[in-house]
């Protein structure tokens, strides 16, 4: 399978911001990662498409540009997390939970989602304690908690370090495509008291 997956870099240059991911992707993707550059999107707007059907399908309005603005590619960052952590389990539960999230500033997504996470780890340990004593633990319910526990660290590290969520770097865990889609890659730009601005590039890995 394949899908977008996100990179926040501090410049409004897309040619740094490719060289950035590049340079993140020797240590993070393996031979089954083969991926594709979409567009890159700074805070002025600026978009730099690199895919030509991405390109043709703005030019031809069956993409709208509005929906591809730094601030909607951000939203798209994020939908792709809580995507991850709830479609799996239930559509319907998915679905909600965008919508109550839709209702919040983005500033406000990190501390709803880290809430969310606290009460679905404390559930999930609850429930391990009884099989721990009968060995009947499901795998697919072992890789759920596996999976709020890692999203639920890594968002309080990037809160922690005043970050801006959902893009991670690789503390407390070492992220790669198959754990996290929202990536921050500014310890791959060289840094510069020249650099401006900020660009989120997207990319379509494989996994």
């Amino acid at each position: 399978m394949h899908a977008f997956y996100y990179f926040l870099v501090p410049t409004n240059d897309a040619d740094k911001a490719v060289r950035a991911f590049y340079e993140w992707a020797e240590t993070h993707c393996d031979e089954n990662n083969w991926y594709e550059l979409v567009c890159a999107v700074n805070e002025e707007n600026a978009i730099r498409t690199f895919d030509k059907g991405f390109y043709k399908r703005l030019e031809d309005g069956t993409l709208k540009a509005i929906d591809w603005t730094f601030e909607s590619v951000h939203r798209k960052a994020w939908r792709s997390i809580l995507y991850d952590l709830f479609y799996y389990d239930d559509e319907e539960t998915y679905k909600k939970v965008v919508k109550e999230f839709e209702k919040e500033p983005l500033d406000k997504w990190a501390p709803k989602l880290i809430s969310m996470l606290i009460d679905l780890v404390r559930e999930a340990y609850e429930d391990l304690l009884p099989n721990l004593v009968t060995g009947e633990e499901d795998v697919l319910v072992a890789m759920r908690r596996w999976q709020y526990v890692i999203a639920l660290e890594t968002l309080l590290e990037i809160q922690r370090d005043r970050r801006t969520p959902p893009f991670a770097y690789d503390v407390p865990f070492f992220l790669t495509p198959y754990k996290w889609r929202c990536f921050d890659l500014r310890h791959y730009v060289a840094s510069s008291g020249a650099e401006k601005g900020r660009t989120i590039l997207v990319v379509d890995i494989h996994t």
